[in-house]
């Protein structure tokens, strides 16, 4: 699990162009559990990670707008056990779980239109760049080893409207494809579990003032299933859904 804070600020240069800029601060926490016959025990971590938000948009007309944003790789080093005991007494094993999870950069480019009073449209396309993470060093206990995951670059693509209600209340509604990570969804990670995903959401803005807004969203995610191969920890993730839930606060200056 992790948590973002993300100041932000954005400055316009004229009635077409406007610039942006943020700086994101993470925390993330791993918790791994063991059960073994007559007990088991917990170990846990936590780890601040570190980025940049970038981004530009274009304005032709007071209906319409293009944006494009960039958000740089961050990296979670956590610091938990390992090791596994096994059935027989003084054999254990080492498991490579004390590894960076990485969140790679990231390009979003977005597409805005108001089509009416009531109606506006909207849609977005990105590129991860996740296959900078194909090597990967890993520390166990002491020693350390190289995981040669089989991961892509990954697409995203999301199509979405908008309804005024009134002059207040706004609701929001979308579709998004992300393809996966994975080359091969049989040859993925237990500690990084991913594939194709389709995600619906839907939301609600409410202006407070001409200067200040609040907004709820919500978010359901369906993910292909994967599994992993190891001869240590074999196991596979058939049923793979998510549940995203934010809250947000916007005041004008």
């Amino acid at each position: 699990m992790a948590l973002t804070f993300q100041p932000s600020i954005a400055y316009r240069i004229n009635e077409h162009w406007s610039l942006g800029a943020g700086v994101t601060a993470s925390y993330g926490f791993m918790k791994i559990e063991r059960v073994a016959i007559g007990g088991g025990d917990r170990d846990e971590d936590g780890d601040w990670a570190y980025g940049a938000r970038l981004g530009v948009m274009y304005e032709p007309s007071p209906s319409t707008r293009f944006g494009l944003v960039w958000n740089s790789k961050t990296e979670y080093n956590f610091d938990v056990d390992g090791t596994v005991r096994g059935i027989l007494p003084g054999v254990t094993h080492s498991l490579p779980i004390s590894a960076e999870v990485p969140a790679p950069q990231h390009i979003m480019a977005s597409a805005y239109h108001r089509l009416n009073d009531r109606w506006t449209v909207m849609g977005n396309l990105g590129w991860q760049d996740w296959s900078e993470f194909g090597n990967t060093t890993l520390e166990v206990n002491g020693g350390t080893t190289t995981s040669r995951m089989q991961v892509q670059d990954t697409w995203h693509v999301a199509f979405g409207a908008q309804y005024s209600y009134n002059a207040t209340t706004r609701v929001n509604a979308g579709i998004a494809y992300d393809t996966s990570f994975y080359k091969h969804q049989n040859q993925t990670s237990f500690a990084l579990p991913g594939g194709e995903t389709w995600r619906l959401g839907t939301g609600v803005q409410y202006t407070l003032s001409p200067q200040s807004e609040l907004g709820l969203a919500l978010e359901y995610a369906h993910a292909k299933g994967s599994s992993d191969p190891s001869r240590l920890v074999r196991g596979a993730y058939d049923k793979v859904e998510m549940l995203f839930m934010s809250v947000h606060c916007s005041q004008r200056f």
